[in-house]
């Protein structure tokens, strides 16, 4: 720990002999810094230590699409500066990766350097996006967004490319497009399913989303995916070949075919993984002091009760805090989370709660759409709860319906106001 951070500690505790713990927490991102601080809050003497293969302070991923439109400056990224871990008693190793947990030794390898012993440890590693297996996937010009890396590779290719296809019409990928709009470039989106946004939308709103990216020129192959990117003399992207045949110029492509969590460096640690890192309330892994926050967590879905990755930041900061509250001997539990996703996208508002896809005997499914003025809503109720909803268009009351699914408050006398206009706080206590 640096010389500043043991003056703090000592400082708050008044220069009484420290006992102190050795908590160190793999990843620097939301559920990292989540966690970090809510030990802090609780725990002024143990020895905080965060890891991070990347070389600089904490910044906003899901802001990173922002960045890639020039919306943003890069310092804008940042959530915390090189102080914050200074006033926080944190000790950062930036740009140090993990390589392993010697569990029985209970030591953190890395990349270079000694390894780093710990006390109780968090493994907060996040997520990557998901490479299909075809041949030229690694060829120059071939790109996923998940670090503000990514985003600056990106826009340094961009200024050389003229056609860009797009695998996958998932939300990042979605976010890509609408970041790289420009009559310079020319977009095709393939997709393997029969729809964009399969994973937050059904199909009435996901048509809702295409119709807007084809009126800002974008195409859009469906039901089809990709099956070769090839290259040119010098290694970079050409074109793509598509499984019914077609082939496509491109200059670049991006790829959005979801994410994958990092857990490969865990592999003979002895801690249980199956997508993720498996979890239970506490956050807790199989092993009693090796906790998992965020994108890398397997844990607990509040609706469905089945364990499942949850990638959206909400969920990383408040797994983190929870994970956080344990590691400081605070026995707290999570109790579940909900998906959660709202976004802007090719002049179009959407937030997607809960099951927004659900179908079937079990849901009562009510629905509002008026292409006219862009609006669509889609309530998912169950047994008289919301359970759902998607909104495009008019999601002024999305955090309404998010505390409504949380809590679950009787909803069926809401149902008829809510379908077609927003619903205010207002209007749901005059129920009770």
């Amino acid at each position: 720990m640096s010389e500043p951070s043991h003056r703090l500690l000592r400082k708050r505790m008044g220069n009484k002999e420290m006992e102190s713990k050795r908590l160190v927490i793999i990843g620097n991102s939301a559920a990292g810094l989540a966690a970090a601080t809510a030990i802090r809050r609780q725990d002024l003497s143990s020895l905080i230590t965060i890891l991070s293969d990347e070389d600089c302070p904490a910044y906003s991923r899901v802001l990173t699409t922002y960045y890639l439109a020039g919306e943003i400056e890069r310092s804008q990224l940042q959530y915390c500066d090189l102080g914050f871990y200074g006033r926080h008693a944190i000790q950062p190793f930036l740009g140090h990766r993990a390589t392993g947990v010697d569990v029985s030794r209970q030591r953190v390898l890395l990349d270079r350097g000694s390894p780093i012993p710990y006390d109780s440890l968090l493994i907060a590693t996040g997520a990557s996006p998901t490479l299909p297996p075809i041949p030229g996937i690694h060829l120059q010009g071939v790109f996923g967004l998940r670090t503000a890396a990514d985003a600056e590779a990106i826009a340094a290719w961009c200024k050389e490319a003229r056609e860009v296809i797009i695998l996958g019409a998932g939300l990042v990928s979605l976010q890509v497009a609408n970041a790289l709009l420009s009559p310079a470039l020319e977009m095709t989106v393939v997709v393997k399913s029969p729809q964009v946004l399969s994973q937050m939308l059904d199909a009435e709103g996901a048509a809702f989303i295409e119709s807007a990216m084809v009126a800002k020129g974008l195409k859009v192959v469906k039901g089809v995916d990709a099956r070769e990117i090839r290259g040119d003399s010098r290694g970079a992207v050409r074109e793509v070949l598509l499984e019914d045949g077609q082939v496509l110029p491109a200059q670049m492509v991006i790829v959005g075919k979801g994410v994958r969590p990092n857990i490969d460096f865990l592999d003979g640690s002895g801690i249980e993984t199956k997508t993720g890192v498996l979890v239970d309330e506490r956050m807790r892994t199989n092993i009693p002091n090796i906790f998992a926050a965020g994108d890398v967590a397997e844990g607990t879905d509040f609706l469905t009760k089945e364990r499942r990755v949850s990638a959206i930041w909400p969920t990383a900061v408040a797994q983190g805090d929870v994970a956080g509250h344990n590691m400081a001997g605070i026995p707290t539990d999570f109790e579940g989370f909900i998906g959660r996703n709202v976004t802007h996208l090719f002049g179009q508002v959407t937030a997607a709660l809960g099951l927004a896809r659900a179908r079937g005997n079990e849901f009562e499914i009510c629905a509002f759409a008026d292409p006219g003025i862009g609006v669509y809503r889609r309530l998912v109720l169950q047994e008289g709860f919301l359970v759902g909803a998607s909104l495009i268009g008019r999601i002024e009351d999305a955090g309404t319906l998010y505390s409504l699914i949380r809590t679950r408050r009787a909803f069926e006398p809401l149902k008829a106001q809510a379908l077609r206009f927003p619903l205010n706080w207002g209007k749901v206590l005059r129920q009770r």
